[in-house]
């Protein structure tokens, strides 16, 4: 069954709505705005700073979209030349480097829409008021490139997603389905949206688990572990990760770039060298790409980018909630990877939309949309993981030169 991509709204707060399965095999539907933005087409200027027709018709289009979100999702979006936030690199951390909002683009703003709606009810904020979304004019830390950040508490003390300008520099593509890619994550505009949306998913529940102490974290079922770790006279949390071969590994680059430098521990997150005997410094220790950590690693991340739980959480997420071919990809890599995310965004939904005693009303069908628990869609969703189908057909679908089959 064919369906528009805007039968998927939910336009209640409190129970979701309208959601169908389109044709069985578990793939999104073919959204209906995107004839507006045919594959690698663009509305950002060279300079990436603002659309390029910077104009009535286009300034209203800009406003009456974010006008339709606002009403669709919990959301606020920034308006231009707001002070959003403070630069992470000012001299005097006393003293606040403010950075100044502009206005998204049309492009900016359908990437969002779509991730918004993919990755419900993570719109909903610990807070309870509307999830923020800032589009910068300068970096958060000019000396950290990123697309955008994820920080619990907005300018506006609510949860919100920061753009930097860069986001506009690279010209996203809107969508996954825009990017030809066996290999899990690709980079647009939706699935930055979906990943960000994770970590709000993920501070909502260590909300809950302040008055639920009963209940575990996710990170040790993903196999981290935080210990408090001697550094002279002064002690640090720092995360460690579990390898197969009972090996621990500790990340070693604040900046938190994907695939960098790893170093093996004990399970105190004291360095060790290769034969896994204790050493004084850390420059003693092995050091071990994130590559091949994700390999020795219990559970396997879904991507090169799993600098602590928190990280490794929301790209699983972000595959899982995309749903098709990307949630397939997920579980053939690490079926306890993806049992915990989707655990996770099953007591997310019961939390939000499950019955009054939190039972499941709804789950997460395989093509990402919400749908009533009835035994009929659970089974669906069972058959469909087990679909190897899904994973070959992707591949498939992206020939050697990379580009997607038309």
């Amino acid at each position: 069954m064919s369906r528009d991509y805007h039968d998927l709204a939910i336009e209640s707060g409190d129970s979701p709505s309208g959601a169908h399965r389109h044709n069985g095999d578990g793939e999104r539907p073919t959204f209906d705005f995107a004839d507006s933005f045919p594959r690698g087409a663009t509305d950002a200027s060279s300079a990436g700073d603002e659309p390029v027709a910077v104009n009535a018709s286009a300034a209203t289009r800009i406003r009456m979209k974010e006008a339709e979100l606002s009403r669709r999702f919990n959301v606020r979006f920034s308006k231009s030349g707001e002070n959003a936030i403070c630069r992470d690199d000012a001299p005097d951390p006393q003293k606040c480097i403010a950075i100044v909002t502009k206005a998204p683009t049309l492009r900016q703003l359908y990437g969002i829409e779509v991730g918004l709606q993919s990755s419900r009810p993570a719109d909903k904020t610990a807070s309870g008021g509307p999830l923020e979304f800032y589009f910068l004019r300068t970096l958060q830390n000019p000396s950290r490139g990123s697309i955008a950040t994820y920080r619990p508490e907005s300018a506006n003390g609510r949860a919100g997603i920061y753009f930097d300008p860069g986001v506009l520099n690279a010209n996203l593509p809107v969508l996954e389905r825009d990017i030809c890619s066996t290999d899990n994550i690709a980079t647009s505009i939706e699935s930055t949206i979906e990943h960000e949306l994770a970590h709000n998913s993920e501070h909502n529940y260590a909300q809950y688990l302040q008055s639920h102490k009963e209940l575990e974290g996710y990170e040790s079922k993903l196999g981290w572990k935080l210990v408090d770790r001697q550094r002279g006279k002064e002690k640090e949390e720092v995360w460690i990760l579990q390898g197969k071969d009972g090996a621990y590994y500790r990340f070693a680059d604040n900046q938190k770039a994907s695939g960098t430098k790893w170093l093996r521990c004990n399970e105190a997150g004291d360095p060790v060298n290769q034969n896994g005997k204790p050493v004084a410094t850390d420059d003693l220790a092995e050091s071990v790409d994130g590559s091949e950590v994700k390999q020795r690693a219990v559970v396997t991340p879904a991507t090169n980018y799993f600098p602590d739980p928190d990280e490794m959480l929301a790209e699983a997420l972000t595959l899982f909630r995309s749903g098709g071919s990307r949630r397939a990809f997920l579980f053939k890599d690490d079926p306890q990877l993806y049992s915990v995310a989707k655990q996770f965004d099953q007591d997310e939904l019961n939390r939000v939309y499950g019955d009054s005693e939190g039972k499941p009303t709804f789950l997460r069908a395989y093509d990402g949309s919400i749908v009533p628990n009835t035994l009929a869609e659970s089974a669906e969703i069972d058959r469909l993981e087990r679909d190897q189908r899904l994973v070959d057909n992707a591949a498939a679908a992206c020939p050697a030169d990379g580009e997607p089959q038309k």
